[in-house]
């Protein structure tokens, strides 16, 4: 499925929300970037430099690089605001990238948690949390391999 130029695997179980129907108004997501584990090499020297891109809601927000490492962990938390819980917040995009000195950027793999599910997240009783594992996928849509698997 497309959505916006996202790739959204059907297949992938995105977990039960416990939605408040009574939500509206102001509300506050915060997520948070654990780490990663597995990555492949992307250069021919040195392993990776990890750092994740994430897009919700039009905004954008990046977390610190982890230099050489094939099991970054991040730790990292960003609370993004949602003016009308009730309207279609879209989908929430993480794009773990390698970090390069010369040249550009590479795409390590992708997470994308659908509208749907990010439209119950976000109409979700307060006090409501969720964590889990999630694979990468890659532009191709199929999971990251990495060095060591």
């Amino acid at each position: 499925e497309q959505a916006g130029g996202l790739r959204v695997l059907e297949d992938e179980d995105e977990g039960e929300v416990d939605v408040d129907e009574q939500a509206g108004g102001l509300r506050r997501i915060e997520l948070q970037i654990v780490g990663a584990a597995h990555l492949p090499k992307m250069d021919v020297v040195g392993t990776v430099d990890a750092y994740c891109d994430v897009e919700f809601m039009g905004k954008k927000w990046t977390t610190g690089v982890k230099k050489n490492t094939y099991t970054p962990t991040w730790e990292e938390r960003h609370v993004f605001e949602v003016r009308d819980c009730t309207a279609d917040p879209g989908a929430l995009q993480i794009t773990v990238m390698d970090w390069d000195l010369m040249g550009g950027n590479d795409t390590v793999g992708q997470v994308v948690m659908s509208a749907a599910k990010m439209g119950k997240v976000v109409r979700g009783r307060c006090g409501w949390e969720e964590e889990r594992e999630v694979v990468l996928r890659g532009e191709d849509g199929l999971n990251v391999v990495g060095q060591d698997k």
